[in-house]
């Protein structure tokens, strides 16, 4: 990094921070406006992107199915329900460890929330303790919208 901040002392477009660590627009420039058509690869992609939208419909048909559930309303799982999930990371900031004291968190009572208010998710995994945790859910025949 000392290579690069030390190339860049004398220029005019760009500037480095007081400890050389960072690099930004002198003034911090806004970006120019792309000018030109689209390259080759952005007009493939623009065409495969118009095909998956036409898949989309497929998709959205298929998102409407309810998730599978065995008889006693348990999730079945499929193995892409388990490939690159959708985590997310909560924390709570009203925290207060003496009203708190005695609390316990049941993630169980996360999940059972999620199949009521949003049955068609599939939870992959939850954990919290009293203040934050992580809840992972399947992207497979997940409405993306």
């Amino acid at each position: 990094m000392a290579q690069i901040a030390s190339a860049l002392k004398d220029s005019t477009e760009l500037e480095v921070s007081k400890d050389g660590k960072s690099v930004r627009r002198t003034n911090n420039k806004a970006l120019p406006t792309k000018t030109g058509s689209l390259k080759k690869r952005d007009q493939k992609a623009e065409g495969k992107e118009d095909q998956k939208n036409g898949a989309g419909k497929k998709e959205e048909e298929e998102n409407n199915e309810p998730v599978p559930r065995d008889e006693l309303g348990r999730i079945i799982f499929a193995p892409q329900d388990f490939e690159e999930p959708i985590i997310i990371h909560f924390k709570t900031l009203d925290q207060d460890a003496k009203a708190d004291e005695e609390y316990k968190v049941n993630w169980k009572d996360l999940e059972k929330m999620v199949k009521e208010d949003f049955n068609k998710l599939k939870v992959v995994y939850s954990r919290a303790d009293k203040y934050e945790g992580d809840i992972a859910i399947s992207k497979h025949k997940v409405n993306k919208a």
